[in-house]
């Protein structure tokens, strides 16, 4: 479950989930930030798939999706029950199209539901209530 951090890292990625800040801006505060291991690699893995996603240029597209993984996978070898990790893989593997994941979609969003009333923070709830669970009441 997410603590209250000391730094802006939770608050600058509910900002940019709801495109109000820049991806720099996220990039940017983890370089200063100490973080524990798996929100630090779950949240650079974040970075590393939108800067793919956003890239015109198809080898710039493909190293950072490798680093997506890289990433992705550190953070589930730090802790797999990671509320953080498994909605940023959820939401790559939901929005990057053509990429050739090991989908875990269904996982991730049963586990996320099943964590979604023990979750203290608010801002982390309303991300997850809007990336999983406002089509489902709609």
């Amino acid at each position: 479950m997410m603590k209250q951090n000391k730094n802006d890292i939770p608050e600058i990625f509910f900002k940019l989930v709801n495109k109000e800040k820049a991806l720099d801006s996220l990039i940017e505060e983890l370089k200063k930030e100490p973080l524990n291991p798996c929100e630090k690699y779950a949240y650079q893995a974040f970075c590393c798939a939108m800067i793919s996603k956003n890239s015109t240029n198809y080898l710039k597209k493909v190293k950072y999706i490798k680093q997506y993984g890289v990433f992705i996978a550190r953070a589930f070898n730090e802790n797999s029950y990671s509320i953080e990790t498994r909605l940023i893989r959820l939401m790559v593997e939901r929005n990057l199209k053509n990429v050739e994941f090991v989908e875990h979609i269904s996982e991730d969003l049963k586990f996320l539901k099943e964590q979604y009333n023990l979750i203290e923070d608010v801002k982390l709830k309303e991300v997850i209530y809007k990336i999983v669970l406002q089509n489902e009441t709609e």
